[in-house]
């Protein structure tokens, strides 16, 4: 079942993550300093993932292909995909992205690393 998931990270800032399933990660989010503005901004990342113009595709030196989810008005960093090892896939996950997010509940239990 695909769910956001809030985590706190060694510095104690709140992070979310799009997982998927129960075992990948597709997106982790940028930090916040409080679960207020993490909940916001997943709420803002379902709103808008139906569209492609927020999604930045990538290519990191190593010769992966990833992607990030960027705010159109400043270009504020939402959040950051994993790696993938071909442009398709990375393709094919950014459509599942954009077809699920919208319906995808928010597990607001916040778990620590």
């Amino acid at each position: 079942m695909t769910q956001f998931k809030i985590f706190r990270d060694k510095l104690g800032r709140y992070r979310f993550l799009f997982k998927p399933n129960s075992e990948l990660i597709t997106l982790t989010s940028e930090p916040y300093n409080s679960i207020s503005l993490c909940l916001q901004n997943i709420r803002f990342f379902k709103k808008h993932a139906f569209n492609d113009s927020y999604f930045v595709r990538q290519k990191a030196s190593c010769g992966s292909h990833y992607f990030t989810f960027e705010k159109l008005s400043n270009s504020e960093l939402i959040a950051t995909s994993e790696s993938f090892l071909t442009f398709n896939a990375m393709e094919n996950m950014i459509t599942f992205v954009k077809t699920s997010a919208k319906a995808t509940k928010i597990d607001d239990f916040v778990y620590a690393i």
